[in-house]
């Protein structure tokens, strides 16, 4: 790396009425070049409960912290549409839920060119100890895969096989997480297990992640987390019929040590 290279990064947010935004602009100086790119940058329209939101953007869904199965920020943020309920509503049992769904088309340069990559997010909170998600993702459509109506994706998103078209079509992952809370520790247990596949509309070849973390221990914290692609399937974040796998610009979208590792974080 030259030393001589600075990196400005600046980010700021506004809000008018019903409309936000929010930009972070990235600028990169060295003797040879310049470069500016916009690193992420939306509009979000509320509408109730509700906000759809347009730009660009990372996600990351999970407990994990050093890394999560499904969503993080390890690749470049996506060109996005998402819709979010931003007040959670109030379900019975079930208590404080919040939905969100997102949809975008990864890159030109992979095997399958601009799939349609989409997923979907439901969090509950039934008491203040306790929560716990339900999250999906898939890979689907492209250059040279059979063409796709808008509600095919959300058959696929639910777990079924779209009729009449072969099988294989779709990369998906899913899974559960959950979180607790041990109030007399001022600590936190959580964990996440997701499959790589799925089969009736379950996922299974799974993986998961384990973790602690203790807010005040001397006045310091702690947080220790594990986690492991290689415990039932090595082909993590693979694909038969997508091979370029679950990447975007050729980096992993979920947790950053990839397929058959294994990750320990204190």
């Amino acid at each position: 790396m030259n030393k001589d290279n600075l990196f400005i990064h600046l980010e700021g947010d506004a809000r008018y009425g019903l409309i936000s935004f929010y930009v972070n602009p990235f600028l990169t100086l060295n003797p040879e070049s310049e470069s500016f790119k916009l690193n992420k940058g939306y509009v979000k329209l509320y509408v109730g409960k509700f906000s759809i939101q347009a730009g660009k953007d990372s996600l990351w869904w999970g407990q994990g912290r050093h890394g999560s199965l499904i969503l993080t920020n390890n690749a470049e943020p996506f060109k996005l549409l998402k819709i979010s309920n931003e007040v959670p509503f109030n379900l019975p049992i079930l208590g404080l839920f919040r939905m969100d769904f997102f949809l975008t088309r990864l890159e030109e340069d992979r095997d399958h060119p601009k799939p349609y990559f989409g997923g979907i997010r439901l969090s509950f909170k039934p008491n203040p100890w306790l929560e716990f998600g339900l999250t999906r993702t898939a890979i689907t459509g492209g250059k040279g895969m059979p063409s796709l109506r808008l509600g095919d994706i959300g058959t696929i998103l639910i777990g079924k096989n779209l009729e009449g078209k072969e099988r294989g079509e779709s990369n998906q992952i899913a899974g559960v997480d959950v979180r607790i809370r041990i109030s007399p520790l001022k600590a936190y247990i959580y964990g996440e297990a997701a499959g790589e596949d799925e089969a009736g509309g379950l996922p299974y070849k799974w993986a998961y992640i384990a973790g602690v973390y203790f807010s005040d221990i001397f006045g310091a914290d702690l947080r220790v987390e594990y986690a492991n692609t290689a415990f039932e399937y090595p082909g993590w974040y693979t694909h038969g019929v997508y091979t370029s796998g679950y990447t975007y610009k050729g980096r992993i979208m979920g947790h950053h040590m990839g397929r058959d590792a294994k990750d320990f974080f204190v």
